[in-house]
């Protein structure tokens, strides 16, 4: 569905407990793979990445030395900043 003036969509879904973000760009202005990964790339054992027009990433829980995992990745508000902020080229 085109929806009028949206150049740039990111699409994020959690899977136990791993974060998953599926990106697509039309803009020019906007490089999808290095926005995911400027958004996510400082967390850790985080990975994303891609092509100017689709990019990927996730972030899984940390594993505790007791075997159990701890979601660390950002959600909500703090997850959207950090994707706008990529986006607009605020963060790198």
């Amino acid at each position: 569905m085109g929806l009028e003036g949206v150049t740039a969509v990111v699409v994020v879904g959690d899977k136990d407990g791993t974060l998953h973000l599926s990106g697509r760009s039309r803009d020019d202005r906007v490089h999808m793979g290095r926005a995911l990964d400027a958004a996510v790339g400082d967390l850790p054992n985080a990975s994303a990445g891609g092509h100017a027009r689709m990019g990927g990433g996730r972030v899984p829980p940390a594993v505790q030395a007791d075997g159990t995992r701890e979601v660390t990745a950002p959600r909500g508000e703090e997850l959207e900043s950090r994707l706008f902020d990529a986006m607009d080229g605020e963060i790198q």
